[in-house]
């Protein structure tokens, strides 16, 4: 839980305890108004309306703190005993505990909002390409590095949590643009927070006031703190479900980009506990016209199942061209390229006819890319026009 001592962080008043109220504001009117079960949400928006109400004026608030701990008889109990009393500040003091029920009823939000989590989140087994979908995913070439993983070494990690991403059929941006993405459970063990922008987060030694979580590897202790957004525009909370952070995404993207499926602004962040999450199995993720060969060879030599989904018929869906003329110049060079990474993985025709069953067939490319890639993979003997394939 997030932690607040007037005393040694009253500085943070006008910055981020100022902007954790707005945030927090935004966020509950929203699922008030998207969430039938509600009554939660509107229980800590009437205690933080309170809030806000008494402290109006948090540079009033700052100042008066300062000045009790700058007092004669202050300092002079500071400087005698080494620390300031408890009560050096009636004012501090008594904005700490209303702050402190904040942070309470923040995590009993978030408890309600894992619920929200997993009755919206998509079934892996359930996902299809082309169909409506929504998940949590840690883009990487990597594995996770989670307890089921073989590179999770006993916990060993410098950090304990696990960055990902919302996706689903309205927002699929990833980081970077990687194409090969790990499904993750979400739960109330291990969902920690979330936001629609990138966000920054960090593994410490010490609680603080953006302190979301605390876990104990091996008798050591590692509080996992999610302060403000990349953009440093928004403050982070626990209590955001998986509809309100997809609705502000298309958002972001809309005013970003000017349309979706563009793909050209920040993604998303879901922070998650590593020590308690599931991998649940690998999406290869197309742009509309790509080959993913290698990202396929990858998950193969992993042992990681993975399904199909093609960005293509999204944006289709939305009366979008499947690929831009840029992301179709981009595949006719990988297709150019195609012999150099047969030879460099040393793939075998097996392989290539597996590739083109498991990938190429689900991905359910338009014409003028499969044409592509039959012409290209028929000198292999293998694709629609050699007779093996479909």
């Amino acid at each position: 839980m997030r932690k607040f001592n007037y005393i040694t962080d009253y500085s943070l008043i006008n910055s981020s305890v100022r902007g954790y109220i707005i945030e927090l504001e935004k966020e509950l009117a929203m699922l008030i108004d998207m969430e039938e079960d509600n009554n939660i949400y509107i229980e800590t928006y009437k205690k933080l309306k309170e809030f806000k109400n008494k402290y109006s004026d948090m540079h009033d608030v700052y100042n008066k703190i300062l000045n009790d701990l700058l007092s004669n008889e202050s300092v002079e109990y500071c400087v005698k005993n080494g620390k300031y009393k408890e009560d050096a500040s009636l004012v501090g003091l008594e904005f700490e505990r209303d702050l402190r029920e904040l942070f309470i009823l923040e995590e009993r939000c978030r408890s309600h909002s894992v619920k929200l989590w997993k009755r919206d989140l998509t079934s892996y087994d359930d996902i299809k390409n082309g169909e409506d979908f929504m998940m949590v995913i840690h883009a990487s070439y990597l594995l996770p590095g989670t307890p089921d993983n073989d590179n999770y070494h006993n916990n060993q990690y410098s950090k304990q949590y696990l960055s990902c991403s919302l996706i689903s059929n309205r927002e699929l941006n990833t980081f970077n643009g990687t194409k090969t993405l790990f499904v993750m459970d979400v739960d109330d063990d291990n969902y920690i927070a979330s936001s629609y922008v990138d966000a920054v987060t960090a593994d410490t030694s010490r609680p603080d006031f953006n302190t979301l979580k605390e876990i104990d590897v091996n008798g050591s202790k590692h509080y996992i703190k999610v302060g403000y957004t990349n953009n440093r525009k928004e403050a982070v909370t626990s209590i955001g479900s998986p509809r309100m952070i997809e609705e502000l995404s298309v958002k972001r993207e809309l005013k970003d980009s000017g349309e979706l499926y563009r793909y050209n602004s920040l993604t998303n962040e879901v922070v998650l506990d590593r020590t308690k999450t599931k991998m649940r199995g690998a999406i290869l993720l197309s742009d509309g016209c790509d080959l993913l060969l290698e990202e396929y060879l990858r998950l193969k030599s992993l042992g990681v199942k993975f399904k199909c989904i093609n960005k293509g018929l999204y944006r289709q869906k939305s009366n979008i061209s499947p690929y831009t003329d840029e992301e179709y110049n981009n595949f006719l060079i990988s297709l150019d390229n195609l012999d150099d990474v047969i030879r460099r993985y040393n793939v075998s025709y097996e392989d290539l006819f597996d590739f083109y069953q498991e990938v190429v067939i689900p991905m359910k490319y338009d014409e003028r890319v499969m044409n592509d890639i039959n012409k290209k993979l028929s000198f292999y003997g293998i694709g629609a026009s050699s007779g093996r394939g479909r």
